[in-house]
């Protein structure tokens, strides 16, 4: 189900349609979408005392708000540069044995008055939010992050204008907020997984040439903490290392989770598994989603893409000030000051203890606004549609099954090739899991900001989410995190053929008809090749040799797309020398396009080319060849060219065999 809005954006109708097709086209929030308050009474830090007594408010289950009493132990004045904490034990009997839940961050904490009636929920001025903890203790004790720092992060709002100053009133949202400016992130954190994994280059060929495409590699950093003392490790990570509590995310399987873990933790997000029928973007029968405030001590969730599914990170609201403008998470979200994220109600199903950092079950209830601030002390919303969405349409074909998914994922640099991933592994596993034994074929069309179109290919057996991890989200990633600018999704279609077998040849040998031809000769050749759990089979392939080649020995080659891809590294290097985002455009094009079901023969050319910059000038005679190559600069390269023909296959191809050709003129 669509995670509704209770408003949007007058012309924006692609955004209306993807929140909520009956949503009415308004740009003020309906009723009970923001109540309007009074400015909650506070204690500033300074004013803080070791014993003082209070409590604070979350969400345990479905929309309650509850109370549990907290104590302050003491007062840290130098947690960061200018920066203070305060830490609380909490006596709760279910914290106690829960320790710090993944949820509750940026619930509120109260501290009452000397002489003040101490009833749990009631009086009191707020401190802050319950934000970093630590994990595998024997009692509860939390960090709380001082309301006036907050505060300073809600005021960061651009004095709540309206989002068209920057978007040029075409469609409401921000153009230059979710922007991560961090180059490549994505693909060192699939990188970096994989060494951890022990992943060869077969897994992700694909991934090592766009990283290296953007200027990234191996163990690089992939991406900044606004505080980086406090790291980006999950709070079950380390024993007595104290963190920000990382914000849940309820995804539908283990394998799902494994495989979107190392790309979402380093960005303070826990993909976890939810128990069958939790999945819903919508609360359970009998809560009413439109009723559902946002107030202190409730669900804030921030929907990352819904439709057919919700894919959403929960925290915990602090306080609403009298403009409707929200604070919450008592700690940043992703950190990069300037946000565009839907802001939205959500429930708790129940708190799932565990032996390391119990976390909060939930979902998204009505989307309510957008988080515009997201920075060390707290993120901060207003009531106002301020964000974008990419539709996303995904069409699995199982056997006799053939099921449509639709989606709307949140335009965010670092986040939407994570998302995009999740939505497709999640539509090609509702029904069922994936047979052991499987081949799956992937084909569609993605659309980028200035009507950028990526034919999408792929074939892949055994079909596996990691597998179509690694070969979704280094595409996305490159288009959004490269060095020269962020370029969004705007649409993607999808269709997902599985076949209940392993369709796959390896490349055995080969062996040619002729192994001396001259020059305008074609070669003609018969492959070996070796079908998954089938007898051996032969594929007959043929190559003219270019009329002007020369007399003496080459190389020819006969394999897989790893093959054509470690060719087209190796000779045109020049190519990865992008000045552009459309340099970077026609790369991921060129690299998407060499397909894993098709059987590629290259013949190995002399290096006579002239490159200048990325203009080849291929096939030179020597004379102006090396009168180019003598010019005084750095641009000019050499380039070997090669002949290819591609024969597509009904099987995805593994392996390459090479052998010498003789050229001789009669």
């Amino acid at each position: 189900m669509p995670v509704p809005s209770v408003f949007a954006t007058p012309g924006d109708a692609q955004t209306a349609v993807a929140l909520d097709a009956k949503a009415v086209a308004t740009s003020e929030p309906a009723a009970g979408a923001v109540e309007v308050r009074q400015l909650s009474p506070i204690m500033p830090l300074d004013q803080v005392r070791v014993g003082m007594k209070g409590y604070g408010m979350s969400v345990f289950h479905g929309t309650k708000i509850e109370p549990f009493p907290v104590e302050v132990i003491s007062v840290q004045r130098d947690f960061a540069p200018k920066r203070g904490v305060i830490w609380i034990r909490c006596s709760d009997e279910r914290m106690q044995k829960s320790g710090p839940v993944q949820g509750m961050s940026g619930s509120p904490i109260y501290l009452w008055d000397q002489g003040e009636t101490q009833e749990p929920g009631k009086g009191g001025k707020m401190i802050g939010a319950f934000a970093f903890g630590f994990a595998w203790t024997k009692d509860c004790y939390a960090g709380v992050q001082p309301i006036e720092l907050m505060r300073e992060t809600g005021a960061k709002i651009d004095n709540m204008k309206s989002p068209d100053d920057k978007s040029g009133g075409k469609t409401g949202a921000r153009s230059d907020a979710g922007r991560s400016r961090v180059i490549g992130a994505s693909l060192i954190d699939l990188m970096n997984h994989a060494e951890k994994e022990g992943l060869d280059e077969r897994a992700i060929w694909r991934t090592q040439t766009f990283a290296k495409l953007v200027g990234v590699k191996r163990n690089d950093t992939a991406g900044g903490e606004a505080w980086p003392q406090l790291g980006t490790t999950q709070l079950a990570g380390v024993e007595g290392q104290v963190s920000r509590l990382m914000l849940p995310m309820s995804v539908s399987s283990a394998s799902m989770a494994k495989a979107l873990a190392p790309l979402l933790e380093p960005m303070g997000i826990s993909p976890m598994q939810a128990p069958a029928g939790t999945m819903a973007g919508l609360p359970p029968p009998g809560v009413d989603a439109k009723a559902i405030k946002l107030e202190p001590g409730s669900v804030l969730s921030i929907p990352l893409a819904f439709g057919d599914m919700d894919l959403s990170a929960s925290g915990t609201v602090t306080d609403v000030l009298p403009d409707g403008r929200v604070l919450g998470f008592g700690h940043p979200m992703f950190g990069m000051g300037d946000s565009a994220m839907p802001m939205a109600t959500g429930y708790v199903h129940f708190v799932v203890p565990r032996m390391s950092t119990a976390f909060k079950l939930g979902g998204s209830g009505v989307i309510h606004g957008t988080i515009l601030q997201d920075d060390a002390a707290a993120v901060a919303g207003a009531p106002k549609i301020a964000f974008k969405t990419a539709p996303v349409v995904v069409h699995v074909n199982f056997g006799k099954s053939k099921k449509t998914y639709k989606y709307s994922v949140v335009h965010h640099d670092r986040m939407t090739p994570s998302l995009v991933a999740a939505v497709v592994i999640q539509s090609l596993t509702a029904d069922q899991n994936l047979p052991t034994e499987n081949t799956l074929r992937l084909k569609g069309v993605a659309t980028f900001e200035g009507d950028r179109k990526v034919d999408l290919n792929a074939c892949m057996a055994p079909g596996l989410d990691q597998r179509l991890m690694f070969e979704l989200v280094p595409i996305f990633a490159t288009m959004a995190q490269n060095q020269h600018g962020a370029v969004g999704l705007t649409a993607l279609e999808l269709t997902l053929d599985v076949t209940e077998k392993i369709e796959q040849m390896a490349v055995m040998g080969v062996r040619v008809d002729k192994p001396i031809v001259e020059p305008g000769e074609t070669i003609k050749a018969t492959v070996m090749l070796q079908p998954y759990g089938q007898e051996r089979v032969t594929q007959r392939v043929e190559i003219k040799v270019p009329e002007s080649l020369a007399n003496g020995k080459y190389v020819l080659t006969i394999g897989d797309a790893r093959m054509l891809n470690r060719m087209l590294m190796m000779n045109r290097p020049h190519l990865m020398q992008t000045a552009s985002v459309d340099d970077v455009y026609d790369m991921v094009k060129m690299i998407t396009a060499i397909r894993q079901d098709t059987l590629y023969t290259v013949l190995q050319l002399p290096p006579t080319g002239i490159a200048v910059g990325r203009q080849e000038l291929p096939r030179l005679p020597g004379s102006k060849r090396a009168l180019i190559a003598s010019a005084q600069d750095t641009i000019t390269t050499h380039f070997a060219d090669w002949v290819q023909v591609d024969t597509p296959m009904k099987a995805a191809i593994g392996g390459d065999v090479m052998m010498e050709i003789e050229v001789k003129a009669k």
